[in-house]
């Protein structure tokens, strides 16, 4: 069905689930670019640690898209104290790789570095090698997870000067990976922001998310505090509502260490 490229084949990885995973791992090799693509899709779907490390391969392959596809699979698979994924993330950074590849690259090796013991130096060495300033971001994030003050300072400064998709990335991507208590004071500016930063719905009017609506659900999560109103989202939150958690943040002690107050570089 891969080579065929029937996209029925999806389904079939689903529904097989790991035992998939070594069919579809030899294909990595096809000459045929729409099979090597189909089949990182169809590794993303089967699923479990086994799509791993036939995953990492794929990011050797000479399509952007298949490379992405791979990317986003270790990202839902690749779980904390998966380590020797580590060498191959820290070396994704060769002049066929785009910046927001590495930059998804880089969250993949913050959510694998989650689970402790792993050595932070080559983190480190990797995001100072990092020249592109959307890529960096991604590291920035790593650092500040894994409890660099001067990242999270860094982050701090990134999330109150971001604005739109930047807005966008920050919330959607490295705050909710972060998901730590110390981004609770750094996330009430953006309850104030009420630029579009996403959308829900589909069709000709779909209805703009703003900053402040993609932030509250991340406060809810991140604190585990019950608000009077729902806060699951995607949804547009009320002048009220907004005001309720700004007023809970402001009642929140700094965080040790000051992450909030923003400043410097990792």
């Amino acid at each position: 069905m891969v080579r065929a490229v029937d996209p029925r084949a999806l389904a079939a990885a689903r529904a097989a689930g790991p035992a998939a995973v070594p069919a579809l791992a030899s294909l990595r090799a096809e000459p045929d670019h729409e099979v090597r693509h189909l089949a990182a899709f169809c590794l993303v779907e089967a699923g479990g640690e086994a799509a791993v490390a036939p995953l990492v391969l794929f990011l050797d392959d000479d399509l952007p898209r298949v490379r992405r596809a791979a990317l986003d699979g270790l990202l839902r698979h690749a779980g904390p104290g998966a380590t020797d994924v580590l060498g191959p993330l820290l070396r994704f950074h060769d002049e066929r790789a785009t910046a927001d590849e590495r930059r998804l690259a880089a969250l993949v090796a913050g959510r694998v570095a989650s689970g402790g013991a792993v050595d932070v130096a080559p983190l480190r060495a990797r995001y100072e090698a990092e020249k592109d300033p959307e890529a960096r971001e991604g590291w920035t994030a790593v650092l500040a997870s894994l409890g660099d003050e001067r990242a999270r300072k860094a982050f701090a400064d990134g999330l109150l000067a971001a604005r739109e998709q930047r807005l966008a990335r920050f919330l959607r991507d490295y705050a909710r990976a972060i998901h730590q208590p110390w981004l609770l004071k750094p996330l009430r500016p953006v309850l104030a922001r009420r630029e579009a930063v996403a959308f829900r719905g589909h069709g000709l009017d779909p209805e703009a998310l703003r900053g402040c609506d993609v932030a509250i659900p991340l406060v809810a999560s991140i604190s585990g505090r019950r608000f009077s109103f729902p806060t699951d989202g995607p949804r547009r939150f009320t002048d009220e509502q907004i005001d309720e958690v700004a007023s809970y943040l402001s009642r929140l002690p700094p965080e040790p260490g000051g992450a909030a107050a923003g400043g410097g570089q990792p």
